[in-house]
């Protein structure tokens, strides 16, 4: 019996999240009402509100889950930066975005939630200059250290946001590969025999 209620649990946030998109697409989140997400995908607002409190509850619980995600994967690889690991993160990072493409490419539309691309870029950053710091610790000041990467971390979420925006044709295996191979040549100047 509890595994039907999951289902039509997972179903129904699943309806929700579709009808949310749908929605997100034509107008900002501010313009949307629960009536009109309910009425989109014929459900109860008793059946919404089981859930969500509101539309920007429902938006922030489904980041959450995303950026949940991404947290588990970049604590799984913590340390491993600046190896041959470093293209398996970037690889489960692309699996994850290519996984939620729908809401990924929505949040970093004109229409989406500015503050989500800042969370991910907080998280990546956050983690990887810490550890980038500990390993060159030595080698250079910390504020270039600090600088090389944000200088990693923005281009790899242009290289996320072209991606989106030209339908995530590429595998996620492929875009690691091309983040791993842009931020070790740039390591190597610092660095020579990493």
């Amino acid at each position: 019996m509890t595994q039907k209620v999951d289902r039509r649990v997972r179903k129904t946030k699943a309806a929700l999240r579709a009808g949310l998109i749908k929605l997100m697409q034509e107008k900002s989140i501010r313009e949307i009402t629960v009536r009109e997400l309910v009425d989109e995908v014929d459900i109860n607002r008793s059946t919404f509100y089981l859930h969500y409190t509101d539309i920007y509850d429902m938006l922030n619980k489904i980041e959450e889950e995303l950026l949940e995600q991404l947290v588990s994967v970049t604590d799984r690889h913590k340390h491993e930066y600046y190896n041959e690991k470093l293209n398996t993160y970037l690889e489960e990072v692309f699996v994850i975005l290519l996984e939620n493409v729908d809401i990924c490419n929505l949040l970093m539309s004109p229409n989406g939630d500015i503050q989500f691309t800042s969370k991910v870029k907080n998280l990546i950053k956050d983690n990887i200059t810490q550890t980038t710091v500990e390993f060159l610790q030595g080698t250079l000041p910390v504020e270039e250290i600090k600088f090389a990467c944000s200088f990693y971390i923005g281009g790899c979420l242009g290289v996320v946001e072209r991606w989106l925006m030209d339908g995530a044709k590429e595998s996620p295996q492929a875009l690691a590969s091309l983040c791993y191979k842009l931020i070790r040549n740039g390591l190597v100047t610092f660095l020579p025999t990493i």
